[in-house]
């Protein structure tokens, strides 16, 4: 092991990053700090609450066997298009590209 690898992490000790977060709401008391279920990320809780109303919705999940078609002919297209448009002008490219 490393340095410290056998070391007891110790629950009383706060850790540096809870340490400077303290420092930080005593510096800036008029400054929202999020909490406790706050913290947590927007879109857990959404999904969370979609998969309680709507459970249907789980079987959507994975992935979608259209997509590699998808990407191929946009690959397809794009070889295509650099073909086609060897040697034109700067501005058939603008037109084609955009």
């Amino acid at each position: 092991m490393g340095k410290g690898g056998d070391a007891k992490l110790k629950k009383d000790v706060p850790s540096s990053l809870e340490y400077e977060r303290q420092e930080k709401i005593a510096k800036a008391p008029q400054f929202y700090w999020a909490s406790g279920d706050s913290m947590e990320e927007p879109h857990v809780q959404r999904r969370k609450a979609i998969m309680e109303a709507h459970p249907e919705v789980k079987k959507m999940f994975g992935p979608d066997p259209q997509t590699k078609y998808t990407v191929a002919l946009a690959m397809a297209l794009q070889i295509c298009s650099l073909h086609l448009l060897q040697g034109s002008p700067w501005y058939t490219w603008l037109f084609c590209c955009y």
